[in-house]
């Protein structure tokens, strides 16, 4: 994690070096983005080495949650007064520092979370990096989540450039398109509370949660694309937002509690790459949407997204209660088959011993 924000800190730097090179910032940007890549996965892996008793990671997913979303709605506020002071010169400087200021941070971190592993070879690793991808595939659980995070954020990416369409739609230009993004960070923080203080203190199956989760950020998009009024728009964004921090800590939680150590970060990588897959593929798609349909109609087909992937979520608790039902049924089956056997198994150590 320290080398990532290190290495990160040295491409923003390298930017404010050649700010006015596009192909040397896209070049930057990009090695920024793979070299960020392992921080996230590595964080929310050693998590749960580092807050010890499970009742605890709800609040610290939380935590984390919160200060991303926080981080992404307070940045682009001092960027803008940086862009007015200098230009984007300093804005990278100041991105810079940032990334010094979080190895430092981490850096100080003593506890020592890393699992166990059998030393292999490069054959090994590589082995390694699929099966996070593989238990992804393979456990009943995370399977259907995976597939619900790639089409709910297949949503999310639809609904970013929609904004910018949304806003000038309604007459009310970037400062109408600073609102939807700040009450979306606001309700994504929002979120993330009730997921620690709420929904996650209760028994309740963390499918469940993700699955409502998924159904409120349908409402809340397809609010967003039938309001009349900018007002009601702004409500809608807010609804999102909460279910989308919601969601981050629901999904985390579920992620830690049911993968091994040994390959936690692997598979948090496997699902960060799902996730940015998904993002990445609505944002493509987000063109021709809003080109075809208009910003309301696309929010509209976010929601369809989202409600989707919360009715395969359902699904998947369907399955699971039917499967749970079948094996309690089948358990007073299981027990006069054990007795019988118990049964024959005493008959004959009687009989032997009588014999002997």
């Amino acid at each position: 994690m320290v080398w990532s924000e290190i290495s990160g800190s040295v491409c923003f730097l390298l930017m404010a070096v050649f700010p006015s090179s596009a192909v040397a910032l896209l070049v930057l940007r990009v090695t920024a983005s793979l070299v960020a890549a392992p921080l996230m996965s590595a964080t929310a892996a050693a998590l749960p080495g580092l807050v010890g008793p499970a009742e605890k990671l709800p609040a610290a997913n939380a935590k984390l949650a919160a200060a991303g979303i926080t981080g992404g709605l307070v940045g682009p506020l001092i960027a803008a007064v940086l862009m007015l002071m200098s230009g984007p010169r300093l804005v990278f400087v100041f991105n810079t520092v940032t990334f010094v200021i979080s190895a430092a941070l981490l850096f100080t971190i003593s506890a020592d979370f890393r699992p166990r592993r059998n030393r292999q070879g490069a054959a090994g690793r590589g082995s390694e990096l699929a099966a996070g991808f593989r238990y992804l595939g393979c456990n009943h659980l995370l399977r259907p989540v995976t597939i619900a995070y790639v089409v709910l954020f297949v949503g999310v990416g639809l609904t970013a450039p929609a904004e910018v369409a949304l806003s000038v739609g309604f007459g009310v230009g970037a400062t109408g398109y600073a609102a939807l993004s700040c009450v979306f960070a606001l309700g994504g923080i929002a979120g993330t509370w009730l997921g620690s203080r709420g929904l996650m203190r209760l028994t309740v199956d963390p499918i469940a949660v993700l699955a409502a989760a998924s159904m409120v950020d349908g409402i809340g998009f397809l609010t967003v694309g039938v309001a009349p009024v900018f007002g009601l728009a702004l409500v809608g964004m807010a609804v999102a937002g909460t279910a989308y921090g919601l969601w981050m800590v629901a999904h985390e939680n579920l992620v830690q509690t049911v993968t091994p150590d040994a390959i936690r970060s692997r598979v948090f990588a496997g699902s960060e790459a799902v996730y940015l897959g998904g993002l990445s593929l609505g944002l493509i798609m987000a063109g021709a949407a809003i080109s075809t349909f208009g910003a309301a109609s696309t929010f509209q087909i976010s929601s369809l997204t989202a409600i989707l992937g919360s009715l395969l979520l359902a699904g998947t608790m369907i399955s699971s209660a039917r499967r749970a039902i079948a094996e309690v049924r089948s358990a007073p089956v299981r027990l006069a088959a054990f007795s019988a056997a118990s049964t024959r198994d005493s008959v004959c150590r009687t009989a032997g011993q009588g014999t002997g």
